[in-house]
């Protein structure tokens, strides 16, 4: 076999290794409160507490915590590991009690442009119905704190939110007061139609490789869709409850914010196909 054939089927077989994260914040190695805290890769600031202005109708004066103790993610996450369904690695999480929110840094999602991102948190929503809400929104600096998207709780369902609230996409069930993840895909096109996709796991479920259907799925309102997104916001906490916030991520590929990756024979087969190809043009 030439090394060209070789080569061919390696570079068949290397297409499914996760590039690197781009923004990941694990609360981890943190003190009290959330608030000035600065680790994590990927942003351009420090998280900065509440208030926050939403467009003149979001105002949050409370803040968030760290705490002790474990989310787990469901089996086959990768980036947390210890227990049958995957126990942090950190020992902590953030108890959201109110708002924080923080700058992205060079990594800053520009919606005018052709790309995919994809976005991962792990969560857990302490109540029911006015027990728990819980809020992560991707916003733009240029319209004050306007939510370009967001994925938010209610009544132990999970919906998307697209232009400051005022459209939104269906609802997916989770179990309220357990660990769930949450994985989003965004793509976004110069030619202006912006979709926004997500799928949530709950705790003790498996979770094998990018959904071929998305449990959500949404389009960003034409007034957003060349806006930059360089902040994200988090808000949490009803009726004294704490809504709990751990691992989150944005990356290029569902691997990096994951690290779960199709099934190597999957590319195997890939690469046999490419290399049968390859023999029948010689012949």
């Amino acid at each position: 076999m030439k090394p060209t054939l070789v080569g061919t089927a390696l570079a068949v077989l290397s297409l499914h290794m996760p590039a690197a994260v781009l923004v990941y914040d694990g609360f981890t190695n943190y003190s009290d409160p959330l608030g000035l805290q600065n680790g994590g890769t990927g942003f351009g600031s420090s998280w900065q507490n509440g208030p926050v202005s939403n467009g003149g109708t979001d105002a949050v004066s409370s803040s968030a915590t760290l705490n002790d103790g474990n989310l787990d993610a469901p089996s086959g996450y990768v980036f947390q590991s210890g227990s049958s369904s995957g126990s942090d690695v950190n020992g902590s999480h953030i108890d959201l009690t109110g708002g924080a929110i923080r700058n992205l840094g060079s990594n800053r999602i520009d919606l005018g442009t052709d790309q995919t991102r994809y976005f991962s948190f792990l969560f857990n929503q302490s109540g029911s119905g006015s027990g728990g809400v819980l809020n992560v929104a991707f916003l733009s600096s240029s319209t004050l704190g306007r939510r370009i998207w967001e994925s938010g709780t209610s009544s132990s369902s999970m919906s998307l939110d697209f232009g400051n609230d005022s459209s939104s996409a269906g609802g997916v069930g989770f179990t309220a007061g357990s660990d769930s993840l949450v994985v989003g895909k965004l793509v976004s096109s110069a030619a202006g139609v912006d979709t926004v996709s997500l799928s949530l796991w709950d705790r003790g479920s498996s979770i094998s490789g990018e959904p071929m259907s998305w449990d959500l799925s949404g389009t960003v309102e034409v007034g957003d869709q060349d806006a930059v997104i360089n902040r994200v916001y988090l808000t949490g906490g009803n009726n004294g409850n704490f809504d709990r916030v751990d691992e989150f991520i944005i990356g290029n590929s569902f691997a990096d914010v994951t690290g779960v990756i199709p099934e190597p024979s999957t590319f195997a087969l890939l690469a046999m196909a490419m290399l049968g190809l390859l023999f029948q043009r010689r012949r």
